[in-house]
């Protein structure tokens, strides 16, 4: 048998999914030499996607780099290898190559060119987990320009989107917007259409947007752009459903953009109910849809979807309900105080952390919180340690910042945790909830605690705090908390490790990349918010390798 028609019958090996067969067949045509030199830079790249297909990346990235050179203006092996580059991490090459496969005729050298839509929607993801969201909300456009029935790039558009009105609203409960986030909104906001959408408020967007942003006016303005990105996103997840109505994520993320806003309320409801029928252990679904459900007073429907969740295997308990699960830890509400040796150190210099604590009240050092699981008065903090680093707030506290030192790796090497001084105003209530992992215990130190009428309760009981105690749950399980008296309530919480946790399920916990560590950021934010957990997926890139033949 020649070389070119081993080449062919490897070819067609591959086309019928007989992929090991088919790679050993382009690999020895390539080696024989007799390959006719027209077919080299084609099954050179086909070999390099044989070598995706099977997980031999290294391999892959070989082959599509010899044969580019063979052949530059290869739209689909610049777009091939800048999915490998991309999932390796090197995110300015996979850029390039992709820009370099949009910049390309759409049928250079008469080769085929993949989707041009797939490309861009890619780019898009990249520029997207870059924080280049403006950038990133051009690219998806392109996409739907180029591909308009590409339900995945509706998808992740309104994912940015809602990541943007997110952030601003975020800001602006806090009072106001930093300068990145409004310049942000505003570029992100006038690249839409106009229109209004009925089921998300009726007000225009798109290119009102604009005009709401220009022409200055407050936070006002800036929360109207704001919502205008917010229905932008509303009508490109609909229109994803409308391309492909068996597209859960889109029902789910749908749900959490008409979550946000009470006329709404219902239809997230709806969103939510249709994401679980699809993918029925969808748990964001079903946690964001049982909170919501007890938001709005339906506590017997939502012990329904809470019971349903444990049903199908996704908590091990009604009253469990993280985001994030690590299987197979020990589970219960409430823990002994030795559970941590490092609890008798806290205690040890309880006087000199109270006493700094006390200091920053009387000073008024507190932040606000502005959180929809507040339903009464007010709920301030000095955060010390987030998500594995020291925080500003530490230099008001410096004894007790000191003191975490000493604590041991059981808070120091914690990253999806905090450790903060915790106020809550006379009056102040956060109705139930659960916190948004369970690989982590919360510490709580009294420093000030109104005796018998400011307690809390996690599952089924009820504590009232005095001075000087300290508690240890698990705040996955839901709990709720009060402060019926006439003075402050003041804590210091931290955050350890589930003493269940193996190190080598810290250190994946912990998780090295900096993708996820924003993850469990993101986690804490919308937890201390008191908004609902975050997507499991966010935005999504096409992977779809194929072969030139």
């Amino acid at each position: 048998m020649d070389a070119a028609q081993q080449y062919s019958d490897a070819m067609g090996a591959l086309s019928r999914g007989r992929t090991e067969e088919g790679t050993r067949g382009v690999t020895a045509a390539l080696r024989s030499g007799l390959l006719p030199p027209h077919l080299v830079p084609d099954a050179t790249a086909n070999l390099g996607t044989a070598f995706s297909m099977l997980g031999r990346r290294a391999e892959a990235v070989v082959m599509y780099d010899a044969s580019l050179v063979a052949r530059p203006d290869s739209s689909l092996t610049l777009y091939n290898l800048g999915i490998l580059r991309a999932e390796a991490g090197a995110s300015a090459e996979a850029e390039q190559l992709y820009r370099r496969a949009i910049a390309l005729p759409p049928a250079a050298g008469g080769r085929t060119t993949p989707q041009l839509g797939e490309v861009y929607n890619n780019l898009g993801t990249l520029l997207h987990l870059l924080d280049r969201r403006a950038e990133a909300s051009t690219a998806f456009r392109s996409s739907i320009a180029v591909a308009p029935r590409h339900a995945l790039a509706y998808n992740n558009l309104a994912n940015g989107l809602k990541a943007v009105a997110d952030a601003a609203t975020t800001q602006l409960l806090g009072g106001q917007l930093d300068a990145a986030t409004t310049q942000l909104l505003l570029s992100v906001g006038t690249q839409g259409g106009g229109g209004t959408d009925a089921d998300a408020g009726g007000a225009p967007s798109g290119g009102a947007l604009q005009v709401a942003g220009a022409q200055g006016g407050g936070n006002a303005r800036l929360r109207l752009a704001a919502r205008g990105a917010q229905r932008e996103a509303v009508r490109a997840y609909r229109t994803a459903l409308a391309l492909h109505p068996a597209y859960p994520e889109a029902y789910r993320n749908l749900g959490s953009v008409l979550k946000e806003r009470r006329a709404t309320h219902s239809a997230a409801v709806r969103a939510y109910r249709e994401a679980t029928r699809l993918v029925p252990t969808d748990r964001a679904s079903l946690l964001n849809l049982g909170e919501l459900l007890q938001w709005l007073g339906r506590a017997d429907a939502a012990n329904v979807t809470y019971a349903l969740a444990v049903s199908r295997g996704i908590w091990a308990h009604p009253q469990q309900r993280p985001s994030h699960i690590v299987p197979a830890l020990e589970a219960r509400p409430w823990w002994p105080t030795d559970t941590y040796s490092f609890v008798s150190t806290l205690l040890r210099h309880y006087r000199e952390v109270r006493a700094e604590g006390l200091k920053l009240l009387r000073e008024a050092q507190f932040d606000d919180y502005k959180s929809p699981a507040l339903t009464s008065g007010r709920w301030e903090d000095v955060t010390l340690r987030l998500s594995g680093s020291m925080q500003p707030g530490a230099r008001r506290a410096p004894r007790t910042a000191a003191l975490l030192r000493d604590l041991g790796p059981q808070v120091t090497t914690m990253v999806s945790g905090a450790v903060y001084f915790s106020l809550m105003s006379p009056g102040a209530r956060l109705r139930p909830h659960c916190g948004p992992t369970n690989s982590r215990l919360r510490v709580h130190l009294a420093l000030s605690a109104p005796h018998g009428a400011c307690g809390m309760r996690v599952g089924n009981e009820s504590r009232l705090w005095r001075d000087g105690e300290v508690w240890v749950f698990d705040d996955s399980f839901e709990h709720e908390v009060w402060n019926d008296a006439d003075t402050p309530r003041l804590l210091l919480i931290l955050d350890a490790w589930h003493p269940g946790l193996t190190s080598e399920q810290q250190r994946h916990d912990a998780l090295d990349t900096e993708s996820s560590r924003r993850r469990y950021q993101t986690l804490l934010q919308r937890e201390r918010q008191g908004l609902e957990p975050p997507m499991e997926r966010d935005l999504v890139a096409e992977r779809r390798v194929r072969t030139v033949y």
